[in-house]
Parts: C-alpha cells; sequence; structure tokens
C-alpha cells in the first residue's frame, strides 16, 4: 500500500513551504539633559568604553553608540570640564533599557567656586572700600568680618587691596594675595594712626651729646638707618652727623660745629648745613652738603670725601668735583649705586653715577611745575627723594606743594596735591601739601610725607589716595595718636627695618618716632 502525503492548504503557489527570517533586534539610545555646563572640556562615557564629548553650554546629550532592550547601561565623567573649572555629576547614571530611548540621565555642572573673606580691625572712620582683583569692590563700614560678593573659580589667583581710605586712617592687609584653592579666610586687614613719641632731644637749640631727651640738636633734617638700626641725622646748622643708637644714645659721628669743607675722619671732617642722607648698598651715606654745594661721602668708618661738586654755584654737568650745584638738598641712591640729588635752588634733579659722572636727571631749571620727560619738565625748589622697588623717585617739590613721580626713563608726573596750599586729605591732585619736604616709600608702594608747612605726617598710597596719620597741624612737640600729636617743622622721615618711622622735627629740635597702631 502506498501513502500520498499532499501538502495542506492552498494558494496560487502550489502549496509550497514559506521560508523564516527573524525579525531584528531594536537598539536604543541612551542620554539626557545637561544644566550648568559653562566650561570645556567635558567628557561622558557609557560602560567604560563609549565616549562622548560635550561642548559648553550644552542642554542635553545622546551616545552614539546604541543598546538592545534588557542590556544594561552606566554613565559616568570621564573629564571634567575647565575653563572655568567645574564639577559635573551624573545623577540617574545606571539602569536596564526598556522598549524605549533612555532619556533619564541628568548632567549637573557647578563652578568650583571659592568665597574670599577676612576680617578689618582698627577702624573707625567711614569710607573703607576694599578690591579683590582690581575689580570686585567692597565698602566697609565696620571691624569684623568681610565677604567679596564675587566668588572666584578654584585655583584661581586673588589679590586684596585698599581702594579707598577711610577719613584720617591708613589701612594695611596682609595674607592678601594668593592661590584660592579653597575658600580664603585670612585675609586681615588693619586700620591705623600714627602713635607719635619722642626719642631724642631737649626741644631746646644746641649740640650735647647724651642719651634721649638728654641730647640737643640744631636744625636737625635728613635721617638714615643702618643695618643694625643705628639713626644718623644730618644735625644741619650744628654741621654735624649724629648718630642714635637703639638704646638712644646720641655722639657725633661726623662733622664739626664749625663750618667747612675739610675732608677727614669723624669730627675732623666739616660740612656747612648738610642736609639730606641717605645710603647705598654698602653702608656708605651720602648727604648734600647745602652751603657747600658738594655731595659728600661717608664710609661706616666715619672717612669723609667730596665725591662731586665744585664748591661753586652753578649747575654743569661733568665727572666729580668738574661739576657745579646750587644748594643741594635731598639724596637718594638707588641700587645700582646712583646717586640722585634734588639741586635745590637749581629747581633741578641730578644723578651722580659710581664712576662720578654728574648729569642732569630731570628738570629745566626754571621755575615751574610742568609735567614732561626729563629737562622738559620743571620744579620748584625740589627737597626730600625716595625710590621704590621698581625704581621710581618721589620728589617732594617744596614751592609747589606737590609730590612727584619720576620713572626710571625720566618721565616726570604730579602724583599728589594740587599744587594750591592745604591740608586737604583726597585722592591725586584733589589733596593738598604745604612746603612738603620730606618722603620715604615702603616695601608695598605706600609713600610717606614729612609736610613741613601743616606739621603732619601723611601717607600716599599707590593708588593716590592721601591721609593725614598723626598730627594736629599747630605747631608743638606733644606725644600722643593721631591729631593727639603735633610736630613743630617736620622736614624729613625715614623707615627702619622694623616698620617704625623717625622724623625730623626742624623747628622742634626733635627726633619723633611713629608706629601704627589700630586707631583710637
Amino acid at each position: 500500500m502506498s501513502v500520498v502525503v499532499t501538502a495542506c492548504g492552498g494558494g496560487g503557489n502550489g502549496g509550497g513551504f514559506f521560508p523564516f527570517f527573524p525579525l531584528p533586534t531594536q537598539l536604543y539610545a541612551v542620554g539626557g539633559t545637561v544644566t550648568g555646563l559653562t566650561g570645556s572640556g567635558l567628557v561622558l562615557q557609557n560602560n567604560g568604553g563609549d565616549d562622548l564629548a560635550v561642548p559648553a553650554g550644552s542642554s542635553s546629550f545622546r551616545f552614539a553608540g546604541k543598546l538592545a532592550k534588557g542590556e544594561a547601561y552606566a554613565v559616568r565623567v570621564k573629564t571634567q570640564p575647565g575653563s572655568p573649572a567645574q564639577t559635573c555629576t551624573v545623577n540617574s547614571a545606571t539602569g536596564t533599557v526598556a522598549d524605549a530611548d533612555v532619556s533619564t540621565v541628568t548632567i549637573v555642572c557647578a563652578s568650583n567656586s571659592v568665597t574670599v573673606s577676612g576680617t578689618v580691625s582698627g577702624l573707625v572712620g567711614s569710607g573703607l572700600v576694599l578690591q579683590n582683583n582690581g575689580a570686585d569692590s567692597l565698602a566697609v563700614a565696620a571691624n569684623g568680618s568681610f565677604t567679596f560678593a564675587t566668588p572666584m573659580a578654584n585655583g584661581a589667583t586673588y589679590a586684596v587691596t585698599v581702594s579707598a581710605l577711610p577719613a584720617a586712617e591708613f589701612c594695611s592687609v596682609t595674607n592678601g594675595s594668593g592661590t584660592a584653592a579653597a575658600d580664603v579666610s585670612n585675609v586681615a586687614v588693619q586700620c591705623s594712626v600714627g602713635s607719635v613719641t619722642t626719642v631724642a632731644g631737649t626741644g631746646a637749640k644746641g649740640s650735647a651729646n647724651g642719651n634721649g631727651t638728654a641730647a640737643s640738636f640744631n636744625q636737625p633734617f635728613g635721617m638714615v638707618v643702618d643695618s643694625g638700626g643705628n639713626l644718623y641725622v644730618a644735625d644741619s646748622a650744628n654741621n654735624t652727623i649724629r648718630k642714635i643708637t637703639p638704646a638712644r644714645d646720641v655722639t657725633t659721628f661726623a662733622g664739626s660745629v664749625t663750618p667747612g669743607s675739610t675732608n677727614g675722619n669723624g669730627t675732623l671732617a666739616s660740612f656747612d648745613r648738610p642736609t639730606g642722607l641717605a645710603s647705598d648698598t654698602g653702608g656708605n651715606f651720602y648727604t648734600g652738603d647745602f652751603n657747600n654745594n658738594m655731595i659728600r661721602k661717608i664710609t661706616p668708618a666715619a672717612d669723609v670725601t667730596t665725591i662731586a661738586g665744585s664748591g661753586a654755584f652753578g649747575s654743569t654737568n661733568g665727572n666729580g668735583t668738574a661739576a657745579s650745584f646750587n644748594n643741594p638738598a635731598g639724596v637718594a641712591v638707588d641700587a645700582a649705586g646712583n646717586v640722585y640729588i634734588s639741586d635745590y635752588n637749581n629747581n633741578l634733579i641730578r644723578k651722580i653715577t659710581p664712576a662720578g659722572d654728574v648729569t642732569t636727571f630731570a628738570g629745566s631749571g626754571a621755575v615751574g611745575g610742568a609735567d614732561g620727560n626729563g629737562t622738559a619738565a620743571s620744579f620748584n625748589s625740589p627737597v626730600g627723594l625716595a625710590l621704590d622697588a621698581a625704581g621710581n623717585l618721589y620728589v617732594a617739590d617744596s614751592l609747589n606743594n606737590v609730590i612727584r613721580k619720576i620713572t626710571p626713563a625720566g618721565d616726570v608726573t604730579t602724583f599728589a596735591g594740587s599744587g594750591t596750599a592745604g591740608a586737604v586729605d583726597g585722592n591725586g591732585t584733589a589733596a593738598s601739601f604745604r612746603v612738603p619736604n620730606g618722603v620715604t616709600v615702603d616695601a608695598s608702594g605706600n609713600i610717606y610725607v614729612a609736610d613741613y608747612g601743616n606739621n603732619l605726617f601723611r601717607v600716599i598710597t599707590p593708588a593716590g589716595d592721601v591721609r593725614t596719620l598723626a598730627g594736629s597741624g599747630a605747631p608743638g612737640a606733644a606725644d600722643g595718636k593721631g591729631a593727639a600729636a603735633s610736630f613743630n617743622g617736620p622736614v624729613s622721615v625715614v623707615l627702619d627695618g622694623s616698620n617704625a618711622f623717625y622724623v625730623a622735627d626742624y623747628d622742634g629740635q626733635l627726633i619723633r618716632r611713629i608706629v601704627l597702631v589700630p586707631g583710637p
């Protein structure tokens, strides 16, 4: 018997078999949203291998590689963004793919910001304004803590400065600059006034040596401090250079009371109205020998020589004694050993090289107050000189009632003072002086002024803010803080290694000491 098997079903194809084709696997994308991304360089990674660079400003992302239903995903940040530095975190980072694209992963980015803060102490007056990096300004009205409003990126540099001083006070910043690797909280701002004491002098004219107020002076002028803390004073009307030890013992270092121009050692030498006094890096002193029209050099061993000036009145440039001056007054010495002289009655600033070559650094010789380069500028009886760390020379332009600045290139500008005699505190040319005589500069670039005609001790910040630190304005010899103290013709000021100032009270025959202390 035979069996016949026939296909079931029918149709026009004669009942043949259909082949089986499996359906393709459905693949799904993994992505999500991005918020707060401002930095560049963010790289995300899925499942340890699929990298995706996400540009700054993006609001969404999607990996190029896709996954099938049931496969796992794990999104992480491979590289954090920079410029500015940020930290990005991943939320809903892991899961299993269902029947749709994954869009629930969220990337949240935040700046690595830090704050800059600190404390203010000693503040009495109003008007203190601090700045961070020269832009973020903060007005501070009281003692206590402060915080700048604008956060900084982690790792950025900060520099806190005083933008505006309070009335009748000087404020300085410590711990004010650095790199902010975390929140900065140790910036300290100390506001101060000058506390004045008398170091030496009876107050009467004389030439007696002795300790402190047992000694006497006769119109003391320029001063300098040596590395041992000894103070040297050009005792102008006594024609001597006096030495005051840290123990306040006063002796005559060089010169005799009798005027003259003799070179020699110690009291065998003679001067005629020594005025300015400055030192070089080797401990040698230089003085403007006012009435002798000479520049004298005094070694640490008290050997006195003449380095420039013929003795005759004049303004001739030349080498050593071939040059001439007309009442040289203020002196400053730069790091290279160049000596700068304020040639008082020539209205010039002169320069003497270590080889003794004398040239005119600035000034036309005519009385005036013109700014300009070199001999295009003019002065009116310049006295005190001081150099800052950058080599800028500051000049107390006494009868112009201003403080001038001369760059190393010889460019002369008016740094502070209106030109009209007065005692107004303010910024730059809004402030006023009355016959300023002495200037000195501290390591931060603040300029301190012995304001002779006002009987005041003033300060000028690098930003040009002028404030009165000590002195009532009336002539006197009172010790005390701020306006409780008084001076009588302060003509010079010098700073020692412990941040104490010394002022020569020309008409009061005293040497005064000033330290900055918290305001009253």
